[in-house]
């Protein structure tokens, strides 16, 4: 028996919402973005669970409970997490990360 579970949206959180409208609309790193919020509307957990030991403080101001990463390709990463009600679950996307360098950088690896 597999868990399919009723996706309601995937959205991003009012920062993110600032940070991907400055974006060109040609830029790759906008599309890979999209790319992302298509496949994570199929299935949230296509991504990989972020260790709670690795979050960072402002994440859990958040009040988040889960937190995962999608590979946008190489080096570009995305980070969301899962909400959910009695019946729907939303994808929240909180972070994207151009460089892998700089999601180390964020998460202190």
């Amino acid at each position: 028996m597999s868990f399919n579970p009723k996706i309601k949206d995937v959205v991003g959180t009012p920062s993110f919402g600032k940070f991907f409208n400055t974006l060109l609309d040609d830029d790759k790193f906008k599309k890979d973005i999209r790319d992302a919020k298509k496949n994570l509307l199929r299935d949230l957990r296509v991504g990989s669970k972020i260790p709670h030991d690795r979050w960072p403080v402002d994440y859990e101001n958040l009040g988040v409970t889960n937190l995962w990463v999608y590979r946008l390709n190489a080096e570009s990463r995305l980070v969301y997490t899962i909400i959910s009600d009695a019946s729907e679950f939303i994808g929240l996307m909180i972070e994207a990360f151009r460089t892998h360098k700089e999601y180390e950088k964020r998460f202190g690896y």
